[in-house]
């Protein structure tokens, strides 16, 4: 993922604006050189995190490790039903019981290039992560749907 973003980058021309860092966010002792303008949640937090205390201490370490202006970009999802029947997109959602997760609640991911494979999300609705945003203390918030 990585090696992928580097040569957008490359390919764009700005290679030499960024440095990309991979890192354990959740590890508490994790501190970068300088703080950063921004940091990328993508696709992790509706992998591993599984309740509010977690959400909002994730947030605030990301909080710790920007510059006062900087901001955290968290691109991830949430519940939404996609039926089997035509793969949308390639993917599809599943509950145990056809209905509906309740916050925090699993949910299988399935995806057409692993079809015999479901993976657990955890469903965050945007309000939970809106709220846990305002929890660790940001105070510009852009819910994009």
């Amino acid at each position: 993922m990585i090696d992928d973003a580097v040569a957008n980058l490359t390919k764009l021309g700005m290679a030499d604006k960024f440095e990309l860092i991979c890192a354990d966010i959740f590890d508490e002792k994790f501190t970068l050189p300088e703080q950063v303008d921004c940091v990328v949640l993508s696709y992790t937090v509706s992998t591993f995190i599984n309740n509010m205390e977690m959400l909002s201490d994730i947030l605030l370490h990301c909080r710790r490790q920007m510059k006062p202006d900087g901001m955290v970009l968290l691109s991830d999802f949430c519940w939404v039903v996609q039926p089997k029947d035509d793969w949308f997109f390639g993917m599809f959602t599943s509950t145990q019981n056809g209905k509906t997760p309740e916050v925090w609640e699993p949910f299988k991911f399935h995806i057409v290039t692993a079809p015999d494979a479901s993976f657990e999300i955890f469903h965050i609705p945007p309000h939970v992560m809106f709220n846990a945003g305002m929890k660790a203390g940001f105070r510009n918030i852009n819910w994009l749907s």
